[in-house]
């Protein structure tokens, strides 16, 4: 798989950038953080590509995340919404709008 192939190239090329530039991660597994939120569950989701990569990548999990989300009909999506209600006060004598 492409992916797989590209994920071995920017783990060597991050552990390259770390000895060059001395930064230290310990862990370089990708990993999903779940918090509640006013209006549901936020998942985020930390993994190691490359930099030219990262939106194609980004699309590719949350297209397989959205798509097994569909095929499970307990799962619901959370979204603001807002209600706006227009019912003026007229004042006695007056004509309705």
């Amino acid at each position: 798989m492409a992916f797989s192939r590209e994920n071995a190239n920017a783990e060597s090329e991050f552990e390259s950038a770390t000895k060059h530039y001395l930064l230290k991660y310990e862990k370089l597994t990708p990993i999903v953080y779940t918090s509640v939120r006013e209006n549901g569950v936020q998942l985020t989701i930390r993994y190691l590509c490359h930099p030219h990569a990262r939106r194609g990548s980004s699309e590719y999990f949350w297209e397989e995340i959205l798509t097994a989300f569909s095929e499970n009909p307990l799962i619901h999506f959370a979204y603001p919404t807002q209600r706006f209600i227009s019912n003026p006060i007229t004042q006695p004598g007056q004509d309705q709008p």
